[in-house]
Order: C-alpha cells, then sequence, then structure tokens
C-alpha cells in the first residue's frame, strides 16, 4: 500500500502530497512569541486522520475527543488517496456521516472495514483485521501506543487479540494459539460452572443423601402398611368423579338462571310499552294539526299491528321461561343427590384420621423424593463438569506440549529471527544489541511470552528504539502486506539526538534498499538535532531536507494542518 495524497474539500486544510519513499510533516518555529508553539499545530493530526479514515475508531469521551468529534463533523469532506496491487483508491470521508466511500461506492462502516481487510489481509489468521494490521505498521500518538513493542493496538500486554497478531506478524503458526484461547476459555466457564454448583450442593446435603433415602423408603413401607390405602384410592377416585359431574351440573344450572333473568328482563320492558290512538290524536290536536279521518283509522291499523306484536312476543317469552324454571328444578334435582352422595364419601374418607395418615405420608414422599432427585441432580452434573473440566485440562496439557515440541522445531527460525532483531539493534548500540525471545508462557491464552529486550529499555529513550526496532522487523518479515510504517513524532522525545538521527539513517536504508515507504511527523527541535547530526551523510540530509512535504508553522491558526484551531 502506498499512501499518495490527503485532501479536503475545506479550502482551510493543508493538502498532503505523499512521497512513495520518506514523507516528514515538519512543526516549525517562526513566531518570536515566546507563548507561541509548534505543538498542537496538526502533526500528529495527520497520522491520525489517516487512521480514522482508515476505519479506526473516533472516541467521544472526554472534553478533548468531543470537541475533535464535532469540529471535523462540521469541517467537510476528506479524501485519502493510496494505491494497492496496482489499482489506485480515493477514499472519502465526512465524519458527520457513518458511512465511506471508495472510488465513489459506498459502504456502511462494517463493509467497509470488511472491505480493507479482504484487500489488504492476506495469509494472515481469519480474526485478524485490516485495523489490527495497520495499527502494527502505523503507531498513533500515544502512551498506550508507545509503552510496549508489541502494544501496537493500545492494548494491555495480556491482551489476546494484540499478541495473535504479533505472532502471526513474527511468522509463528498461530492455529495452536487459537485452540489454547477456545480450551482456555472452556476451562474457565467450566470452573465457572463448578463453582456455581458446589454452592448449590453442600457437604452437608451429600451427607444426608443416604439418610433422605431411608427416611424415603420408611415412608414408602409406612404407606403400604396403611389398610385403607386401596379402598381410599378407590373412593378417592369416585369423589373425584362426582365433583366432575357436580361442576357440570352447576355450569349448566349457572347458566340457566342468566338466561331466565335475562328473558324476565325482556318481558318485564315489554309490559312498560302502551300505544294509544287517542292520546296520538290528542297530542297533535294541541299543535292544531287536524287529520283527515283516512289518517286517523290507518293510526289505528298500526297501533293494532304494534299490540300484536307486543302480545306475540309477550308469550314466546312466557312460554321460555317457563321452560328455563322446569329445567331449572331439574338440574337442582339432579345436583343435590350427587352431592350428598359425594358428601357421604368424603365424611367416609376422612372417618378417625386414617385417610389423613395416608395423605400426609404420600405428601412427605414427594417432598423426600424431590430433596432427592435435586441433589442427585447436582451432583450428576458436578460430575459431568468434572469430566469435562479433565477433559479440557487434558486437552490443555497436550496444546502445551504440542506448542513447546512447534518451538522445538523451529528453533532455528527463532534464532534468525532473533539475529534479525539483534542486526537492526546494533545499527543503535555496537555493544549491546538486546534480543528477541518467543517462549511458551506459564498458561496465558495467548500461549506464547514475547521477550522483546534492549540493554537498559526501562529508560524511555531506550525503549523508542526498541520500538523502532521492532517495527522495521515486522516490516522486514511482511514487505508484502503494506510496505507501510508510520511514526508519530513522540518516539523522538526521549532520544538522543544520535539516536534520532541513526532512525532516520535506518529508515532510509529500509526507503532506498527495499522500497518502504516511511512517514512520520517531526517538531523543529527534533529536525535541527537530526541535521546537524554526524551520523547522517550530506546525501542523507539532503534526502530529509526533500522528503519535508508539509510545515506547520506556531505563527497562526491558518498555518495549522486544519487552518483554525479547535478545542
Amino acid at each position: 500500500m502506498k499512501l499518495l495524497k490527503l485532501r479536503s474539500d475545506n479550502e482551510l486544510f493543508k493538502t498532503i502530497d505523499f512521497e512513495l519513499g520518506l514523507t516528514i510533516v515538519a512543526g516549525l518555529q517562526k513566531s518570536k512569541d515566546k507563548s507561541k508553539s509548534y505543538n498542537g499545530v496538526g502533526k500528529s493530526s495527520t497520522l491520525n486522520l489517516i487512521h480514522w479514515i482508515l476505519g479506526a475508531r473516533l472516541n467521544n469521551k472526554t472534553e478533548r475527543e468531543k470537541k475533535v468529534n464535532k469540529f471535523l463533523k462540521a469541517y467537510g469532506n476528506f479524501y485519502l488517496e493510496i494505491r494497492h496491487g496496482g489499482a489506485d483508491y480515493v477514499i472519502t470521508k465526512n465524519f458527520a456521516h457513518n458511512e465511506f466511500y471508495v472510488n465513489d461506492q459506498k459502504y456502511s462502516n462494517k463493509d467497509y472495514n470488511e472491505f480493507l481487510t479482504e484487500l489488504f489481509v492476506k495469509d494472515l489468521p481469519s480474526s485478524i483485521s485490516f485495523r489490527n494490521l495497520f495499527n502494527c505498521f502505523a503507531r498513533r500518538y500515544g502512551d498506550k501506543y508507545y509503552s510496549e513493542a508489541h502494544g501496537q493496538q493500545g492494548q494491555p500486554d495480556s491482551d489476546y487479540q494484540q499478541r495473535l497478531v504479533n505472532l502471526a506478524l513474527l511468522g509463528l503458526d498461530t492455529s495452536i494459539v487459537e485452540r489454547k484461547r477456545k480450551t482456555k476459555q472452556a476451562i474457565e466457564k467450566l470452573k465457572k460452572s463448578q463453582s456455581a454448583i458446589s454452592e448449590a450442593v453442600s457437604q452437608e446435603d451429600i451427607h444426608a443423601l443416604k439418610d433422605l433415602k431411608d427416611q424415603l423408603s420408611f415412608l414408602a413401607s409406612l404407606r403400604e402398611e396403611l389398610e385403607i390405602a386401596s379402598a381410599y384410592d378407590n373412593e378417592k377416585e369416585a369423589a373425584d368423579e362426582l365433583t366432575y359431574q357436580i361442576n357440570e351440573l352447576r355450569d349448566s344450572l349457572y347458566e340457566s338462571r342468566k338466561s331466565l333473568k335475562r328473558k324476565n328482563n325482556l318481558l318485564s320492558q315489554i309490559g312498560d310499552v302502551e300505544v294509544d290512538v287517542s292520546q296520538l290524536t290528542a297530542v297533535y290536536e294541541e299543535a292544531q294539526i287536524f287529520f283527515k279521518e283516512q289518517v286517523v283509522v290507518e293510526l289505528e291499523d298500526a297501533c293494532n299491528f304494534h299490540k300484536k306484536l307486543i302480545s306475540n312476543r309477550t308469550n314466546r317469552l312466557t312460554k321460555e321461561i317457563g321452560f328455563l324454571t322446569e329445567e331449572i328444578c331439574r338440574l337442582k334435582e339432579s345436583l343435590e343427590p350427587l352431592e350428598a352422595k359425594r358428601d357421604l364419601i368424603l365424611r367416609n374418607m376422612s372417618a378417625d384420621g386414617a385417610f389423613d395418615e395416608y395423605e400426609s405420608v404420600s405428601q412427605q414422599i414427594i417432598i423426600k423424593t424431590g430433596e432427592i432427585s435435586k441433589i442427585e441432580s447436582n451432583l450428576q452434573l458436578a460430575k459431568k463438569i468434572e469430566s469435562e473440566l479433565s477433559a479440557e485440562k487434558l486437552k490443555n496439557a497436550e496444546i502445551h506440549n504440542e506448542a513447546l515440541g512447534y518451538l522445538n522445531s523451529i528453533s532455528e527460525y527463532l534464532e534468525k529471527l532473533d539475529d534479525d532483531f539483534r542486526r537492526i539493534v546494533k545499527s543503535f548500540y555496537n555493544n549491546n544489541t538486546g534480543s528477541l525471545i518467543v517462549q511458551l508462557s506459564t498458561d496465558a491464552q495467548y500461549l506464547y511470552d514475547l521477550d522483546i529486550h534492549v540493554p537498559k529499555d526501562s529508560s524511555q529513550g531506550v525503549n523508542e528504539v526498541r520500538i523502532f526496532c521492532y517495527d522495521m522487523l515486522l516490516y522486514e518479515r511482511n514487505r508484502e502486506l503494506l510496505g507501510f510504517v508510520a511514526h508519530d513524532g513522540c518516539i523522538f522525545s526521549e532520544l538522543d539526538p544520535r539516536q534520532k538521527a541513526q532512525m532516520f539513517k535506518v529508515a532510509l536504508e529500509y526507503v532506498n534498499d527495499t522500497g518502504l515507504q516511511y512517514f512520520v511527523n517531526i517538531g523543529q527541535s527534533s529536525l535541527e538535532e537530526i541535521l546537524k547530526s554526524d551520523v547522517l551523510s550530506s546525501s542523507e540530509k539532503e534526502q530529509i531536507q526533500n522528503a519535508i512535504v508539509l510545515n506547520l508553522l506556531d505563527e497562526a491558526p491558518d498555518t495549522w494542518l486544519f487552518g483554525s484551531q479547535f478545542g
């Protein structure tokens, strides 16, 4: 991958035209005002912006992050032009919207990251994304990215994914690592289940299990000895059947009574209706409206029809009420003997308490059976978990032995890896060359520990050399992936001027000999120290000066990267 150009449709933005080799963005002092600084002019933002356009999450937690978000959303479109595999791509991002565009084709955030992963991530485990890969070759600003050589994802040293990516880029077979993780996760899950089941089943419960079984056996024998047990069951079955029949009759009785009440209400309403022609005539006469004799005759006919209709309906309701009354009497007559028979059975069943004792024993048997079943079920589950846990631990031990055998089988490769790292470090420190050791961890899910060491690397300056050397080693091992390395200027912050110059000398060797594209931002003080150093030849210094594609000044916001101030 080659970066070609970073631009915006906002005319205030300072366009960056990338060199195919070394590209430098410099922060320079122009103002004599002591309150001014070339810190904060946008040097680090150049690399951050590339990350964001290439799918990195734009955080929105701190006040500064919120200000950056707000600023970028209102700024306009950004365009990153890149070349990869012989094809050119223009990536468009407007931070006011979620989507991305690649050569004018729209992508959701998820689809965009999948597109980048498919385009750039080759011959690596499927769990490694483009973001994982790009972070390893383009360290952004921030202590968490520059605290450990293999901490490019900004995660703790124990982070599984971060370790997996580094092991893969170092050329190790990570299929064993992935199996190790699954096994460790299974073990942790089973241990949690084991802990939960141990809380559900106490030692007292286990000891009490035989006592419960003895009690259950005694109760079962006692119930069998009760002579009325068989009769009880028969009587109880008869009583239950009678109860069912009684309930059926009561339901029918209830419905009949409800229907009878409704029809009586209808009958009473009909009785209240009476139509009198003389009354109608009187009403209209009072209104001084006079009917002809024919009209009065017609009114009389209508009234007679209505009276006949009411009479017929009254007769029908009266008959239905009679039928319902008879039905209710019949149901009551059927119900009474059933209730009496059922009550007699129940009284017999409760005579002298024998049936109560049988019922009490039966209930105790149910309770004891439930208690025994629960304990036995939990014990069975505990044994199953213990068995599965033993199997996973055995698998874990087998993986450990397999990994040990694997490391032994690639000992020559690991020695070469260590030699290559030492060679790069040796260009900085002749007598102290450091080491890169891959060894089995005690029992971590990432399986292998990485010991990337340079003498005195507890010093921040030496640690930055260690990081630089490790990043260049990863580039050596994976030139075909991106062919690109980037560092933030913070990598120079604590370095001796000679080591700063040596970093550029080593970077230029990779640029000139292997086609590396190296992008870095730098402040004026570090740049001056580098250009004054005897470590670099005059031609190398000239190449560095020619690689400065953008100067960001401290004079005013319009000379900064975004051409304005935010935050």
